[in-house]
């Protein structure tokens, strides 16, 4: 008995609570006529976002693959920015920008080293305030103010 929301006599199957990147209570909602997604704070495309770690990154991972299979024509990021394409385009901007995060991480030696790697490999983009917290879990001495 999967949920729905009903507009104009169509159905739109809702899937949620999902992992996104902020938490795990999240929903992306099928347009079935318009072969689209609209994913909420699951898809980001052409901004910054903070690549959670561990179980919660192999779950928003699960979620990504969910919207994968689903062959989208359509992709409405929950955030995007200018150069953002509203199609699979997003997700493959996001699986570049997670592969170049875990480089960032493994060549940095401090959160402020970390966010100069991503602000210079990925200029521009906005949401930048979404790094600090997010890039502090992976440098917890600095959230400490070691």
């Amino acid at each position: 008995n999967e949920p729905y929301l009903t507009l104009e006599g169509e159905r739109f199957p809702v899937t949620g609570g999902v992992q996104g990147a902020d938490g795990p209570g999240n929903s992306f909602v099928v347009i079935p006529s318009l072969n689209a997604v609209v994913t909420g704070d699951i898809v980001f495309d052409h901004v910054y976002f903070g690549v959670p770690k561990d179980a919660a990154r192999e779950n928003w991972s699960k979620t990504i693959d969910q919207i994968t299979a689903l062959h989208p024509a359509i992709v409405v990021p929950g955030h995007q920015g200018p150069g953002a394409t509203d199609d699979m385009s997003a997700i493959a901007f996001m699986k570049q920008y997670i592969a170049d995060w875990d480089k960032n991480v493994s060549a940095s030696h401090s959160a402020a080293e970390m966010k100069e790697k991503v602000l210079a490999q990925y200029p521009n983009l906005g949401m930048e305030f979404t790094l600090n917290d997010r890039i502090a879990t992976y440098f917890p001495a600095a959230a400490k103010g070691n």
